[in-house]
């Protein structure tokens, strides 16, 4: 979602066009190694996600899956997650 010309405002049209909030959602994420543990600190606490690390070691991806109660909460996550550099939102 570093995308210049992503736009959460589409984003969350589409959300609300693809889902029947409250739902469950999958969070998918890929981090370098060396910012994981500011993901953790930023986006999700370590025991809400599943972690699996890169066949080269540099990435971790991540993946969670969870109730939320509306496309805002959605985009919450993904704008924490923008802080954490070189992080890949799928």
């Amino acid at each position: 979602m570093a995308d210049d010309s992503f736009s959460f405002e589409d984003f969350k049209d589409k959300l609300e066009q693809q889902y029947d909030f409250p739902t469950k959602y999958t969070f998918k994420f890929i981090v370098p190694v060396a910012q994981v543990d500011r993901f953790f600190e930023e986006v999700f606490p370590k025991k809400m996600v599943e972690e699996k690390q890169s066949k080269t070691g540099k990435f971790s991806s991540f993946t969670a899956r969870f109730s939320v109660r509306s496309s805002d909460e959605v985009i919450e996550i993904y704008k924490k997650a923008t802080v954490v550099p070189g992080l890949i939102s799928l």
